[in-house]
């Protein structure tokens, strides 16, 4: 019985190591098996990237507005800080 388990175990095992090392490598040409398709996304993504380069909409961190997730330091002062606990005598745990 012991030798079946053993068995079974090992089998087990040896089959999800042969899956890890053999996972499918599928990309985006796999994806798309007609020529005509990968020619029509190429000439989608070259029409994003001319309208990119004649608009420039591209953002630099001047252009972002971060005023509204400043916090006011006036809130601050009413926060309660606990003070630290500098304890760290354990001999009482161990009694």
């Amino acid at each position: 019985m012991k030798n079946w388990t053993f068995a079974l175990l090992i089998a087990f095992v040896s089959t999800v190591l042969y899956a890890e090392n053999n996972q499918s490598t599928a990309g985006i040409e796999d994806n798309i098996t007609n020529p005509d398709q990968l020619a029509k996304h190429v000439k989608e993504q070259m029409k994003r990237e001319e309208t990119f380069a004649r608009t420039q909409e591209f953002k630099q961190g001047d252009d972002y507005n971060l005023t509204e997730h400043q916090v006011d330091p006036k809130d601050l002062e009413n926060i309660h800080v606990d003070p630290p606990e500098y304890d760290f005598n354990m001999d009482d745990v161990y009694d």
